[in-house]
């Protein structure tokens, strides 16, 4: 199995009894990146909002990170960085935050970060 976020180049050479081919082509090829992980969320109750954050992952265009409300309501970020600002948060509820990077083809969707807000 290969392994997510890298890039592979391959050469073919076939070879028989007798001989062997040659070949001077060589393919490159990147796998899906990584899920985002070392998640991290920082609350403030004065400024009312949220940072959620991640380490960065190879063979990526940029990341999608969801706000998820106890209540229903989505926000989404998109960012080339590794970092989203989420404003006006709602006193008193669960945010429930997730990300995934975007590439050529998508990695899976990081395991989820909790906060709870002051009321």
């Amino acid at each position: 199995m290969l392994n997510c976020g890298e890039t592979y180049h391959v050469h073919v050479i076939a070879i028989s009894d007798d001989c062997e081919s040659t070949s001077n082509n060589t393919a490159m090829f990147e796998t899906a990146p990584c899920a985002p992980t070392q998640l991290q969320t920082s609350y403030s109750c004065s400024s009312n909002g949220i940072i959620f954050s991640w380490q960065h992952t190879n063979n990526t265009f940029y990341y999608v990170a969801k706000a998820v409300g106890n209540n229903g309501q989505v926000t989404e970020c998109r960012t080339a960085d590794n970092v989203c600002h989420f404003t006006n948060i709602g006193c008193g509820q669960s945010y429930m935050f997730n990300v995934y990077a975007v590439s050529s083809c998508n990695s899976e969707v990081s395991t989820p970060q909790f906060v709870q807000t002051c009321e």
